[in-house]
């Protein structure tokens, strides 16, 4: 992984941390330096106060007394910096798909502390399942500890000076994670910008800023998580270091054939043992080989986990930059995916991919449009997901026959194995 894309995708995932930051503050208490990072409105205030958070937040318990830290807290202002200017991109983009609240973030609203009251709003209410829900709230909380979203009818809205207590507390459990050491008193987020800081910190980030939410200044409402909003912006700054330019590719794939594999071990008159476990097993192999392919193509373009918009456990959404060479390099890594599935799995599991090109306007939008070229683009490979194969001199002479030797059926599944191996 380049150094420029790792500084982007981890510059993308800090540069809203103040958020949280600031909400726990009953009132501003920037100093002049932190305030220099936040734009001077021509009214004579400042703007965005919680950029100055991010500022502390990276000196003071990240260590980052440096150009990264400048760049990355100044994505509010012109800063002309390559670093700089791929942030405030990319922030500006996935703020625009997700919401665009921030011009509210001045001095005044900060006095009057009303958006640190507002809880995460469940998105189930958004789903249409014939008959209006009601709104629901998920309260401050760490992932592995989250609760069912709570009705309007039983959710106690925070008072203001409530409200800044439970940012501080839930606040002060993040910082006192971001600050542990290991056995051999190492903290590998202090003063480090690599894959493995990264990691730690997008962990972490997974794990608090689920239940906050990303804006809070257009009222009650409000379904993007901090953590979504600091995903999808480390995700476009990445993509933004590698290719340069505003443009991208949704390259989504599917494994196929996980029912019948999954199954398998039910099939035949024959009562077969431990097929619970075999079911289980076989589940947990196919979100591997999901997984596997995930991390390959991530690895291809020097990715990090960032850049997977969603993963459903037999396919995945990832967005990477478009390059030049993008379709020999995907069309390539693909090759040697099917090739090793079908390898070990012969034609009971394979997979197909598909990708569309996206401008920065597509992006923030993503039309309909686009979201049905990718599933048509996606369905017309399922109708030859061997052809590859088949065209490979190495795998199509034997694709349509496989002598058997010394051959007898698996107790649990009844398929061929092999007795020699």
């Amino acid at each position: 992984m380049e150094k420029k894309v790792i500084e982007a995708a981890y510059g993308g995932l800090l540069h809203d941390i103040g958020k949280p930051y600031q909400r726990a503050k009953p009132r501003s208490d920037l100093n002049e330096e932190e305030l220099y990072v936040t734009p001077m409105q021509k009214a004579g205030y400042h703007s965005h106060l919680h950029a100055g958070y991010t500022s502390r937040f990276m000196k003071e318990n990240l260590g980052m007394y440096d150009a990264f830290e400048s760049m990355v807290s100044l994505h509010h202002t012109s800063d002309q910096r390559e670093l700089a200017r791929q942030i405030i991109e990319a922030d500006w983009i996935a703020s625009t798909i997700d919401r665009n609240d921030e011009d509210y973030d001045l001095e005044e609203r900060n006095v009057k502390g009303n958006f640190r009251q507002v809880r995460l709003s469940s998105i189930f209410e958004e789903v249409d399942f014939g008959k209006k829900k009601d709104a629901a709230y998920l309260e401050l909380n760490k992932l592995e500890e989250m609760d069912y979203p709570v009705s309007q009818k039983c959710f106690k809205n925070p008072g203001k000076d409530e409200a800044v207590i439970e940012y501080q507390e839930f606040f002060n459990r993040f910082i006192d994670e971001v600050d542990q050491e290991d056995n051999q008193g190492i903290n590998y987020l202090y003063k480090k910008v690599d894959r493995r800081a990264f990691s730690r910190m997008y962990s972490l980030l997974y794990q608090y800023m689920s239940s906050v939410p990303a804006s809070t200044y257009e009222g009650g409402r409000t379904f993007v998580s901090l953590f979504d909003h600091l995903k999808l912006t480390s995700a476009i700054a990445s993509c933004l270091a590698i290719s340069k330019t505003p443009r991208f590719r949704m390259l989504e794939f599917d494994v196929s054939g996980i029912q019948k594999f999954i199954f398998k071990v039910t099939e035949g008159s024959r009562t077969k043992k431990y097929i619970a476990k075999s079911l289980r097993g076989r589940s947990f192999l196919v979100s591997l080989i999901a997984e596997s392919i995930t991390m390959a193509y991530l690895n291809e373009f020097g990715l990090t986990e960032s850049n997977i918009i969603f993963n459903t456990g037999g396919g995945a959404l990832l967005l990477l930059p478009d390059t030049e060479d993008f379709e020999d390099r995907v069309k390539k890594i693909s090759r040697e995916l099917v090739k090793a599935l079908f390898e070990r799995f012969h034609t009971d599991l394979t997979f197909v991919y598909a990708s569309v090109s996206c401008d920065k306007k597509e992006l923030e939008t993503f039309k309909t449009e686009k979201a049905i070229e990718l599933k048509s683009r996606l369905e017309i490979a399922k109708a030859h997901k061997f052809l590859d194969l088949m065209e490979d001199s190495e795998t199509g002479e034997n694709f349509f026959f496989e002598e058997a030797h010394q051959n007898q059926d698996c107790e649990l599944c009844g398929s061929l194995v092999d007795k020699s191996g």
